[in-house]
């Protein structure tokens, strides 16, 4: 059985590797937006979200979009 956790956990690492990267960042937060993040399910993706709309609103404008 843990073989096979091991393994597991391997092929999870693996993929990961190829398709993420981590990075970590230092910046100051007002108290209400760290409250607003801690209630969201699942912080990572509402950061990834965040900055994808800010690219796809600033490529819009870029584009001469309203």
């Amino acid at each position: 059985m843990k073989k096979e956790q091991e393994v597991k956990e391997r092929v999870r690492k693996d993929w990961s590797r190829g398709t993420r990267t981590q990075k970590m960042m230092a910046f100051r937060v007002d108290n209400e937006l760290i409250e607003w993040l801690d209630s969201q399910p699942n912080k990572g993706r509402y950061i990834n979200n965040l900055i994808a709309a800010d690219m796809k609103n600033r490529q819009t404008k870029e584009n001469g979009g309203a």
